[in-house]
C-alpha cells in the first residue's frame, strides 16, 4: 500500500482472452432491449467473431493511470477494435483486485447501422454522430468482475425518442387533414415543414 505513482500502458493486436465483453453488454441489455435477434440467423462476416467468439481481441489497447496508497485510478483507457471502443475511468484496489469503471461500448458505423436494422429500439442509444452506444460499469472482484449496463438510462432514451417520433407524426397527420384546396396551400406546406423541423430539432437534442 506504499505504491505510488503513475505511468500508462499501450498493447497492440492483443486480445481479453475466455471473455467476450461484447456479447456479454448486449445480452444484459435484454431486460429492456430485445437483442435476441442480434445473434441469431446469418452475420456479416466481419461481425462473427465480435458476436460469436469468446475473447474480446482489439487493434490497440491504452491505458493511462496513477497509483496512491494502494488504489490505482484509472484516468483513461481506450480499447480499439474495427467493429467497436470500449473507453471509460475508474479505480482499481491493491491487493483487494476489486475493480469498478464506468465505461462506455461504442460501435463503428457500418455496425451501428446494421444494429438499428435489426432492432429499431437501438436507435434510441446512437450518440450525435449516430453510433450505437451503451454505457455500462466493469465491477467486482478480478477476474471474476462482471459487466452491468446502465438499464435506467437504456430505457428513458427510448421512451424519449419513441414519444418524439410520435409526437412528429401526429403532426404530420394533423397537418395532412388541414391542407386547403387553394393558393393558401403553398405558406400553409411551409408552416408545416416549420413545426416538423422544430420537433425534429428537439429530438435531435437528445441524442
Amino acid at each position: 500500500r506504499s505504491l505510488a505513482g503513475s505511468g500508462s500502458i499501450r498493447i497492440h493486436d492483443g486480445a481479453i482472452k475466455n471473455r467476450n465483453l461484447i456479447k456479454e453488454i448486449l445480452e444484459k441489455t435484454s431486460p429492456v432491449i430485445a437483442v435476441a435477434s442480434l445473434f441469431g440467423g446469418e452475420l456479416p462476416a466481419e461481425m462473427t467473431g465480435m458476436m460469436r467468439g469468446s475473447d474480446t481481441d482489439f487493434q490497440k489497447a491504452t491505458v493511462d493511470f496513477s497509483v496512491e496508497s494502494g488504489v490505482v485510478t484509472v484516468n483513461d483507457f481506450l480499447l480499439m477494435h474495427p467493429n467497436y471502443q470500449l473507453n471509460g475511468a475508474g479505480i482499481y484496489t491493491l491487493p483487494e483486485r476489486k475493480v469498478d469503471l464506468s465505461s462506455l461500448l461504442v460501435f463503428s458505423k457500418s455496425v451501428s447501422e446494421y444494429f438499428v436494422k435489426k432492432i429499431h429500439e437501438l436507435k434510441a442509444v446512437r450518440d450525435r454522430n449516430g453510433l450505437v452506444t451503451i454505457p455500462f460499469r466493469y465491477m467486482g472482484t478480478l477476474p471474476d468482475a462482471v459487466v452491468v449496463p446502465d438499464l435506467p438510462y437504456i430505457s428513458s432514451r427510448i421512451v424519449q425518442v419513441g414519444a418524439q417520433e410520435l409526437l412528429t407524426k401526429s403532426i404530420e397527420r394533423l397537418m395532412k387533414l388541414l391542407e386547403p384546396k387553394t393558393s393558401e396551400q403553398t405558406q400553409t406546406g411551409t408552416a408545416v415543414e416549420t413545426v416538423i423541423a422544430a420537433v425534429s430539432g428537439k429530438r435531435d437534442e437528445l441524442v
